[in-house]
């Protein structure tokens, strides 16, 4: 009898092969999607309830020094925002899945963190959504004329944002033999996050804080912090993408 010759696997992390392990890691950010659905779910029905109070346009930029008004019509701003959230989250959710399928097609190195991967995910849909719907509120408001800070709540969201992503990076890994071989210590426990990761999450999360803080006492320095921890935080996923 001839032997039938075994299926090659793709080739794993140092050497390593896509074993059952990785394999069945979760394929998509699952909690993170329902919560971003839910949330613009929420927002179209924000805009069906405002939609009688909402002017029929706002003018966004006033025609001055040759410059011709921009307006903005109320459809766009009840339909855009929650649009936006339903277009994006299926796309990051599945993010996981499509990158371990082009890394085996392509025989790239396995993620060195598959399933937190996947934990920072549903945090930054969790967060993108809140932000999202910050704003759209704040955009409602402005259309409706009701009182609404939208300089405090918008910067205090992307704060919030910054703490949820900060802290995925000062949690320690969870134990057990679930992750790639050269990320676990001898005896299959998961080492701990890098001393970078600790930093960059660190830093977030400060960043995180004081965007909070200053949502509340200065919104013009909020909204620098903010932009100054949406930055720290690109980088610090670049850098993460290139060590996996």
């Amino acid at each position: 009898m001839i032997p039938r010759p075994r299926p090659r696997r793709p080739a794993g992390l140092d050497g390593g092969t896509y074993g059952p392990a990785e394999l069945s890691r979760p394929a998509a950010a699952w909690p993170g999607l329902v919560v971003a659905l839910l949330t613009a779910a929420a927002m179209l029905f924000m805009s069906c309830v405002a939609w009688p109070d909402m002017a029929v346009s706002v003018d966004v930029r006033h025609g001055d020094g040759g410059r011709e008004a921009s307006a903005i019509p109320r459809g766009e701003a009840a339909i855009v925002p929650p649009l936006a959230l339903l277009a994006v989250a299926p796309l990051v959710a599945t993010a996981p899945a499509l990158d371990r399928r082009l890394r085996r097609l392509f025989q790239l190195p396995a993620s060195l963190d598959p399933a937190g991967d996947v934990r920072a995910l549903n945090r930054l849909l969790a967060g993108l959504a809140i932000l999202l719907l910050a704003f759209h509120a704040g955009l409602l408001g402005r259309y409706t004329g009701m009182g609404y800070p939208f300089e405090q709540v918008l910067p205090a969201a992307a704060g919030l944002l910054l703490v949820l992503l900060g802290l995925l990076g000062l949690a320690p890994p969870r134990a057990g033999t679930d992750g790639p071989p050269a990320s676990r210590a001898p005896g299959g426990v998961r080492r701990s996050p890098a001393p970078d990761d600790r930093a960059a999450g660190a830093v977030l999360a400060l960043l995180g804080l004081l965007t909070l803080a200053a949502a509340l006492l200065r919104p013009g320095t909020a909204l620098l912090l903010g932009g100054v921890g949406v930055a720290v935080a690109v980088g610090a996923a670049r850098h993460r993408r290139r060590r996996a």
